[in-house]
């Protein structure tokens, strides 16, 4: 049988059916996961943000018009609640934010040669990713990792559209810059 829809599992959680929000919470909590923990950069820290998104999104589920938006709002959490990490616990790397300016990356292994080093290639964006500024960082991350279309980073980020284009590309500029330093 396939999984409800996250309609139907939102429904069945504003009537009061609060097990059918654990539907939701097997269904995302790999992509949370992964977002905070690019965000984070800690594991442990990761997954109590995580809880913290998820409970967010369970006490706030009533006030979610659109079902359809449930997937772009509990990603603005999660996004919201990384964010909220790093300015509480991380201040070092929002410091970092006003100082700094990166590229996309691409490729798939025709050989084993090949995909041996596109690994090492892939290690070295997450590692070039993680030193970025954080704002620069969750929009590269929802964008490259998750593969969210600017609307959807727009709203889990709660920033204009425009804002997205400004800090993919000036995030992609600044992770160019950091992969090959020698360029431009």
């Amino acid at each position: 049988m396939p999984p409800a829809p996250d309609d139907s599992l939102i429904s069945r959680v504003k009537a009061g059916d609060s097990a059918a929000f654990e539907g939701l919470v097997t269904r995302y909590k790999g992509l949370v996961f992964s977002t905070i923990f690019r965000i984070v950069s800690d594991r442990d820290a990761a997954s109590d943000v995580m809880q913290e998104a998820f409970f967010k999104a369970y006490s706030g589920l009533g006030q979610l018009q659109d079902p359809r938006a449930f997937r772009s709002w509990l990603m603005r959490i999660a996004a919201n609640e990384s964010l909220r990490y790093v300015r509480q616990r991380r201040p070092e790397l929002m410091e970092e934010d006003a100082a700094q300016e990166a590229s996309a990356f691409s490729a798939v292994a025709p050989s084993p040669e090949q995909a041996v080093e596109n690994q090492w290639t892939l290690r070295a964006v997450e590692d070039a990713i993680e030193q970025l500024p954080v704002t620069y960082r969750a929009a590269l991350l929802l964008r490259f990792f998750n593969q969210l279309p600017y609307s959807e980073i727009a709203a889990a980020l709660d920033i204009t559209l425009a804002n997205v284009k400004f800090r993919i590309h000036h995030g992609v500029r600044l992770l160019r810059a950091r992969l090959d330093p020698g360029r431009d």
